[in-house]
């Protein structure tokens, strides 16, 4: 009987590029969206990879975010108007519901969110004013700041997950995230979600180019 061939598996927005020619996976080109979308639809790929870590305690995995229960909280990135639409929000709304809005939020803020099924922490990192706003570079270092002295109220040993914060519909540089994650929290266990090799392996460049990377 002849072997069945492998389905391939396509994910709606990640379709490969129009090509006459076959091209070696490892070398293909960074997918822009990839980066434009964190990649996290309900469709992306459930399974986890070995991670690459950095500073000792930051990895990076290929995987779908949420679909990991054993992390102690996760953080994203949401507009003061809690408008959470678009990008990785609405996944954060679908399992966890939508943050309780306290009558002031400023810009840099985070509202604290606890899952009552799982006991999970939520700290969504208010970024900008409006959801069509873009935050600038400023805004997002401080919120990181906040986020590191947020989680000094917990054990060093605090898991927490992530996607490339920022680097997609905010359009904020790969190289801004991985600095602020090396520079404010190196010291707890981040763990940041991509979807393929290929971003995976540019987020590593990035993150060895950063100042505060230690070799």
């Amino acid at each position: 009987m002849a072997e069945s061939k492998k389905r391939k598996i396509i994910i709606k927005g990640f379709e490969d590029p129009p090509t006459t020619q076959r091209t070696d996976p490892k070398k293909q080109r960074l997918l822009t969206t990839d980066i434009k979308t964190s990649g996290f639809t309900e469709e992306a790929i459930k399974t986890q990879s070995e991670p690459y870590v950095y500073n000792g305690k930051i990895h990076v995995i290929i995987g779908n975010l949420l679909s990991n229960t054993n992390y102690n909280g996760y953080c994203h990135c949401v507009s003061r108007d809690l408008v959470m639409g678009k990008g990785i929000a609405p996944l954060f709304v679908k399992k966890f519901g939508k943050p309780e809005a306290p009558q002031v939020i400023t810009v840099p803020d985070i509202l604290h969110q606890t899952s009552d099924a799982t006991g999970q922490h939520i700290f969504h990192l208010v970024t900008k004013k409006n959801y069509y706003n873009k935050p600038t570079s400023a805004d997002f270092e401080s919120v990181v700041e906040l986020l590191s002295k947020k989680l000094s109220e917990y054990p060093q040993d605090f898991c927490l997950g992530m996607p490339l914060m920022g680097t997609g519909l905010d359009r904020l540089p790969l190289q801004l995230l991985c600095d602020c994650i090396l520079k404010y929290l190196s010291q707890w266990n981040i763990f940041i979600h991509v979807l393929s090799e290929a971003t995976r392996d540019q987020f590593d460049k990035t993150m060895k180019q950063s100042q505060y990377y230690k070799k």
